[in-house]
């Protein structure tokens, strides 16, 4: 991932709705939020973006990736790879992203996944169901 790859969304906690991020302003602590909705096949419906404070919303980088139908693979995405979903996460520890299968005790990461195997079915905050 190279530095124009570096991109977020944002789940914001009390709309509980994923929006998109436009921008961060780390001197005032704030983020632009901008939501995009499809309402038929033909249309898109867009709100206006607005600022919020950084506490309000659940911040997820991307990973770099992208599943087998070229969608984004964000920090908190629920990843089918073969016949397990993962959930996919940030290591600190190891400054790479790492993903979480809850049906093991261990975690692999994402770069070690083939493109055309993974499909994201959800993400964490959406579909907590999943996780």
């Amino acid at each position: 991932m190279n530095y124009k790859d570096i991109k977020f969304r944002a789940w914001h906690k009390d709309k509980e709705r994923m929006y998109n991020v436009l921008e961060l302003d780390f001197s005032g602590n704030l983020v632009l939020l901008d939501y995009y909705f499809v309402t038929t096949p033909c249309d898109v419906v867009q709100e206006i973006p607005f600022w919020e404070p950084v506490d309000e919303v659940e911040l997820m980088m991307y990973t770099g990736q992208q599943d087998k139908h070229g969608k984004d693979i964000y920090e908190g995405d629920i990843v089918k790879s073969f016949n397990t979903a993962d959930t996919v996460y940030w290591n600190e520890g190891c400054s790479s992203f790492y993903r979480q299968n809850k049906y093991e005790d261990e975690s692999y990461p994402v770069e070690t996944e083939y493109t055309k195997y993974r499909e994201i079915i959800g993400n964490e905050y959406e579909n907590p169901e999943l996780v």
